[in-house]
């Protein structure tokens, strides 16, 4: 998780020094003081209750769409917020951007 995300933060020329990085699901504790120290984050929030929430629980709080990816055609873009799931991951994709399937 950790490679794929600076991967992604370099392709977007993100620089993650500033950012916190903010723990939920049920292995946030165990997971994120790891992934900091890898990334080179110098904060790390994991919120009370951070094991019980879920990206499809979290999302559908918020208003976002939840949609599957294997129903989008190549180029299909998607506005967030919006949670994109995979078989083995899920996206959360903020208000603030924008997503198009490849």
């Amino acid at each position: 998780m950790a490679n794929i995300t600076g991967v992604h933060a370099v392709e977007n020329s993100e620089d993650l020094l500033d950012c916190t990085l903010i723990g939920f699901g049920g292995d946030a504790a165990l997971h994120a003081a790891p992934m900091c120290e890898k990334l080179g984050f110098t904060r790390c929030l994991i919120p009370q209750g951070a094991g019980v929430g879920s990206a499809i629980g979290l999302g559908s709080s918020h208003g976002a769409g939840i949609y599957d990816r294997a129903a989008f055609a190549p180029g299909h873009r998607i506005a967030g917020p919006a949670i994109i799931t995979e078989d083995e991951t899920t996206i959360v994709l903020p208000a603030s951007r924008q997503a198009m399937a490849l």
